[in-house]
């Protein structure tokens, strides 16, 4: 029941990341991945909302595994930030690959925090 839930959840978030990536006028900038970067900090944040309500057990595990594991897993996506992240470098956008990396790793992690505490806060 957990796996099938996941994989279609992931379904869901994958489908979701495609369709805002399409839609956004960042992902036709190929100087800079804009559209990743807002997509992997965003879904950072609203996992860190979903698991603090996991942690505080106002969520099921079902619903973590489910929309935690499966639909922000397939949401966020450290494969494609990887991908973009080669190209900019073997474009020698040194600068765009160093700003791409810190602020997918700082942004995305500040931003769970900040999803945590918020949820935190109110507990």
């Amino acid at each position: 029941m957990i796996i099938l839930g996941a994989v279609m959840m992931g379904s869901l978030g994958a489908c979701l990341r495609f369709y805002i990536s399409q839609l956004t006028i960042w992902n036709h900038v190929k100087s800079f991945p804009y559209a990743t970067l807002v997509i992997n900090v965003t879904g950072s944040a609203l996992l860190g909302v979903l698991w603090s309500l996991y942690e505080h057990q106002l969520i099921s595990e079902l619903a973590w595994q489910w929309i935690g594991v499966g639909f922000f897993g397939a949401f966020t996506t450290f494969s494609t930030f990887s991908y973009e992240l080669v190209q900019l470098v073997e474009r020698k956008r040194w600068t765009a690959a160093a700003a791409y990396m810190l602020a997918t790793v700082i942004l995305g992690t500040a931003f769970a925090a900040i999803g945590i505490a918020i949820i935190g806060y109110f507990c």
